[in-house]
């Protein structure tokens, strides 16, 4: 079943109907146990916060993409990056696309606006990177963990005003 996947990629189109608020999240968990009810594991979290709302303006908001290891304990950020307003609009209404790609120890978030071209797998500062374009690879993260192996597949959020579309799962060798 599904809980034996190890390789995949995970695409999901979200959209918010109205601004969040500070601290309002979604995200993809994945390598996740069979069931959370009786946590013996942890999982990983792919998520992207409201993390700075100056003003209660929607051009004045700041997220953030993270890359987390859910473990019984607590939770671990192992990667993050702002997606500062001026650079990244994340607007009501219009369609995103968050992306997961987990091959063996090598873990990659991605988020753009759905118009837009996929951002390069390099994440930003990354000599090899292609194209070598902030604004493209400004919404790449990624970390190599071994804690998780294999697993299912969620979607999560906090707050009522996003909306979940199109997800795809695609598994590779």
């Amino acid at each position: 079943g599904c809980e034996q996947i190890k390789n995949y990629e995970i695409m999901v189109t979200i959209q918010k109907s109205t601004n969040h608020s500070q601290g309002n999240y979604f995200g993809l968990i994945f390598r996740s146990p069979s069931s959370l009810t009786n946590l013996s594991r942890g999982y990983y979290l792919a998520r992207v916060v409201c993390h700075i709302c100056i003003d209660g303006n929607p051009a004045n908001h700041t997220y953030k993409m993270e890359l987390v290891d859910r473990k019984v304990t607590g939770e671990v950020i192992l990667e993050s990056i702002l997606l500062e307003p001026d650079k990244f609009a994340f607007n009501a209404g219009e369609d995103y696309t968050f992306k997961i790609i987990v091959q063996d120890e090598n873990l990659i978030a991605k988020f753009w606006e759905s118009s837009e071209l996929e951002p390069s797998d390099e994440p930003p500062g990354n000599a090899e990177a292609d194209p070598v374009t902030p604004a493209i690879n400004g919404r790449t993260i990624s970390v190599e963990n071994f804690a998780y192996t294999q697993g299912k597949i969620g979607l999560t959020s906090n707050t009522k005003i996003n909306t979940f579309d199109n997800i795809v799962v695609t598994t590779s060798s």
